[in-house]
């Protein structure tokens, strides 16, 4: 299904797990593709596989929680790539801490990664995108964006307040053609979350899932996918879980 030939996508966070499925997914459905991560080795590292796919594709090294970064990788991926049709905002994360443990280092970092940087490069994109009076943005919250879970303070609200931004962009930006929408997964065994839970650990977050897994992060990647497809030309402002009905409880 060939249904982005001759659109540009920017992937932030794009050099691992759900941010390469998304990346390589739109890449063979015809798109030339921008990864942004801070991570250059691994960045790189995509964007070779990527074109040994024969998928059009450029890599700009950046950290979505500096602003320069954000407008710099826009001006690049215009620059190289021609244009800027689709974003999607993946790069995050964040750590475990009991509130009253929780730095104000800690705190800010995970603003940082997560809304500040959905917001920087949202209104870069957004710049483009107005402009041309064309775009989809999709940004990535989380179940415990859309609920709370305990000693996650910091992701918790940060992954709330994507929700609501996302809902404040598709309301601005509509009249400008732009569709602005929010994707929240359920656990997806990314790289990070196989290297770092224990089959104890799994056991528990699968069976928090009423079917009894976790996500793939190509399951998530082609939700994404058709939010910024033209088969979603009517949906903006929306958060659509993919948490195998974690949030249906």
């Amino acid at each position: 299904m060939k249904n982005f030939i001759g659109k540009v996508v920017l992937v932030t966070g794009g050099a691992s797990g759900i941010g390469a499925a998304t990346a390589t997914m739109f890449g063979r459905r015809g798109a030339a593709v921008m990864v942004m991560d801070v991570n250059v080795e691994a960045g790189a590292d995509m964007q070779r596989a990527l074109a040994a796919e024969g998928i059009r594709a450029e890599f700009v090294a950046g950290d979505v929680s500096k602003p320069e970064d954000c407008r710099h990788a826009v001006t690049e991926t215009v620059a190289r790539l021609g244009g800027l049709d689709v974003l999607v905002n993946n790069a995050g994360g964040g750590r475990l801490f009991p509130t009253e443990q929780l730095s104000d280092e800690e705190w800010r970092h995970v603003q940082g990664i997560n809304i500040d940087g959905t917001f920087y490069m949202s209104r870069e994109a957004l710049r483009v995108m107005a402009a041309q009076e064309r775009g989809a943005i999709v940004n990535l919250s989380s179940i415990y964006g859309v609920g709370g879970y305990p000693n996650h303070v910091a992701y918790v609200s940060a992954k709330g307040a994507i929700i609501s931004l996302t809902k404040a962009l598709a309301v601005e930006f509509a009249p400008k053609n732009v569709r602005v929408n929010v994707v929240a997964p359920g656990v997806v065994l990314t790289p990070l979350i196989t290297r770092n839970l224990t089959p104890e650990a799994q056991k528990y977050f699968t069976e928090l899932h009423p079917l009894r897994r976790m996500g793939q992060p190509d399951e998530v990647a082609s939700v994404i996918c058709f939010l910024a497809s033209d088969e979603a030309s009517f949906v903006t402002g929306v958060c659509l879980p993919v948490d195998g009905g974690y949030t249906a409880q």
